[in-house]
């Protein structure tokens, strides 16, 4: 049975260290590439969209000016959900550039907008989720720990020397200090990796009329009721082009 330490000095700060820890992370950001793309679909043209945003006299009228006046910028983008923002290029739209703050969601029309934006953030956190373990660990955990919490951390970087005395699951490891908070991360994550091993290989869609970026923001670890001292992890900022095929 293994061993679970208390009170001792904690791990160095770098369990991985700089390089294979950015070898890790850019392996997860192409898997969370490929797996928005996989698992996410939006066929709706950009104007249809806009006619979920702003109501139909007002884009009638705007269709009146096109062409009077010159935007100061060709794209703008619309916070339609909390992080997640869909930016628009209105090069060749038949109206102008219109500030974000005339946006009217049309619930009726804009339930696909909304499913796929959701959608997208779902998965989107699942692999920030598994960036936060990943640092999580690197920043807390012994190699002996990594090893019996996290072996995926083995396929994220499998050429990491520290494998090489880690072939068997270790009995004796050091506990990392707070791991009672990321339990349940360390199980979400865990199927999240397992799962990524299924994505097909594919190519990113190409940058059209629209796409989204899902901004840096703070949000909970999973797994917790109500705690006395609420954890939190930072993601990333993404962008993802929209994959419409």
């Amino acid at each position: 049975m293994a061993r679970h330490g208390h009170g001792r000095p904690r791990p160095p700060r770098t369990t991985f260290g700089d390089a294979q820890l950015s070898t890790a992370i850019t392996t997860i950001n192409r898997l969370q590439q490929r797996a928005v793309q996989t698992m996410t679909r939006y066929t709706v043209s950009r104007d249809d969209t806009l006619a979920m945003l702003f109501p139909d006299d007002m884009r009638a009228k705007l269709a009146e000016v096109k062409g009077w006046i010159e935007p100061a910028d060709h794209t703008e983008d619309y916070e339609i959900i909390p992080h997640v923002s869909l930016t628009i290029n209105f090069d060749s739209s038949p109206v102008p550039t219109i500030v974000p703050s005339f946006m009217q969601l049309n619930l009726d029309r804009a339930q696909p907008l909304l499913i796929y934006l959701e959608g997208v953030y779902r998965v989107h956190m699942q692999y920030e989720l598994v960036k936060a373990v990943v640092r999580w660990l690197n920043s807390n955990a012994t190699p002996g720990a990594v090893r019996y919490y996290w072996p995926s951390a083995m396929k994220l970087m499998p050429q990491h020397p520290m494998w090489k005395d880690l072939q068997e699951v270790p009995t004796r490891f050091v506990n990392p200090v707070g791991i009672e908070d990321w339990t349940q991360a360390l199980k979400e994550t865990a199927t999240t990796m397992a799962a990524s091993a299924m994505l097909p290989e594919t190519s990113p869609p190409k940058r059209d009329t629209m796409w989204l970026n899902i901004r840096y923001h703070q949000a909970w670890l999973p797994g917790e009721v109500a705690p006395a001292t609420p954890s939190k992890f930072s993601t990333d900022g993404v962008g993802y082009n929209i994959n419409n095929v």
